[in-house]
């Protein structure tokens, strides 16, 4: 298994993004009470779509699919209409060792009093896995703060580790369908939608 990048030279006219929990809701027969049980490996999917490619774009984004070769190699892959809010750069990194299966981390290196360091909504990057903040993040006078994320890390995240704020900020993803096709219309334009799906073990 090779992971690719994905062409820099390629960008969708629309994405769609969404996050797949790993949850079951367990409904009693009786009560009626409801209750979940939450098994980890939640994961990013989306589905790029690019409308009237030039036969040059076309021939690009369709040879590096065919690369991929359906479920056997990987790509990175970033959301392309994101949007940083948070005022943050780069230099923070983890305080602690995190454990896997966590949803928050504590960092330093960050400029202290810092007012919407991150924002919710914002993706960081932590060794290698695409997270996104779902509550903002102000540091303290010393520049330390603890963010809050999903989805839940993967492996341990050891002291000292980067959070990478800034883009571009990527995840490993496979092609949801091992099967690629796409739409010709009569002269040289094609369209072409393509879904991916996160590898949680990357």
């Amino acid at each position: 298994m090779t992971t690719f990048t994905f062409p820099s030279s390629l960008t969708p006219n629309a994405s769609t993004w969404g996050l797949t929990s790993n949850t079951r809701a367990l409904v009693s027969p009786v009560s009626g009470a409801a209750q979940a049980i939450v098994r980890g490996g939640e994961r990013w999917i989306c589905t790029l779509t690019f409308n009237n490619l030039l036969p040059a774009e076309r021939a690009e984004l369709v040879a590096f699919l065919a690369r991929l070769n359906g479920h056997e190699h990987r790509v990175l892959l970033e959301d392309h209409s994101w949007t940083r809010q948070g005022t943050g750069a780069e230099g923070a990194e983890s305080t602690a060792a995190t454990a896997a299966g966590a949803t928050q981390i504590t960092f330093d290196g960050a400029p202290a009093s810092q007012t919407g360091y991150i924002k919710a909504g914002d993706y960081v990057q932590i060794r290698g896995e695409m997270k996104m903040a779902v509550a903002d993040v102000d540091t303290d006078g010393s520049g330390e703060g603890t963010l809050l994320f999903v989805p839940r890390v993967r492996d341990q995240i050891p002291i000292d580790e980067p959070l990478n704020l800034i883009a571009p900020l990527r995840g490993t993803f496979m092609l949801a369908d091992p099967t690629v096709s796409w739409s010709n219309r009569p002269g040289v334009f094609t369209n072409l939608s393509v879904s991916f799906i996160e590898d949680v073990l990357a």
